[in-house]
C-alpha cells in the first residue's frame, strides 16, 4: 500500500503551521509546493519551488497527487482537477470538496467571474477565523488517520 501524503497549495495558505504539526505527528509527508516569489524555510518539509505563473503550483500539483493523497487548496478550479482523480481535496477553512459539489462550486466561480467581468463587485472570502482553524485541525486529523 503506497504511503498518502498531503499537498499544500502554499503561497496563501493560513494553516501551514497547523500542517506541519499535524502530519508530523502522524508521520505523512507534506509537499509544499509554491512560487519562487514565496520561498520561505519556516516549515520542515519537501518544498517545491515553481516558476511565478499563476497556475504553476496547480500544474505541479495535478501532476503529482494521487488517489488517496491529501490536497490543501482554497482553488476551487484546482479542486475540480483534483476530485477527478480521486485525491481529497480540503479548504483551509476544514471543507471538504466532493466530486458531487464541483459542478455548482464551478459554475458559482463562473457566475462571479462574469460579474466582475461586467464591472459588478462581488464578495470576495470570508475573513479567515480561529474556528475556521479549529475546524480545519480537526479534519484534517481525521484525514491523516
Amino acid at each position: 500500500m503506497i504511503k498518502k501524503r498531503v499537498f499544500v497549495d502554499a503561497d496563501s495558505c493560513p494553516v501551514k503551521k497547523d500542517i506541519y504539526e499535524l502530519t508530523e505527528r502522524h508521520r505523512i509527508p507534506v509537499i509544499y509546493v509554491a512560487s519562487y516569489r514565496h520561498i520561505t524555510d519556516h516549515y520542515p518539509g519537501e518544498w517545491v519551488y515553481v516558476d511565478p505563473d499563476p497556475d504553476a503550483a496547480d500544474f505541479y500539483i495535478v501532476s503529482h497527487a494521487a488517489a488517496n493523497d491529501i490536497v490543501i487548496t482554497s482553488d476551487m478550479g484546482l479542486s475540480a482537477l483534483l476530485t477527478a482523480k480521486a485525491v481529497l481535496v480540503l479548504t483551509p477553512t476544514g471543507i471538504i470538496v466532493n466530486d458531487k459539489d464541483i459542478p455548482l462550486i464551478l459554475y458559482n466561480r463562473y457566475i462571479g467571474k462574469k460579474e466582475r467581468a461586467e464591472g459588478h463587485r462581488t464578495k470576495g472570502p470570508k475573513p479567515f477565523t480561529e474556528k475556521d482553524r479549529r475546524l480545519f485541525r480537526r479534519v484534517l486529523s481525521d484525514l491523516l488517520v
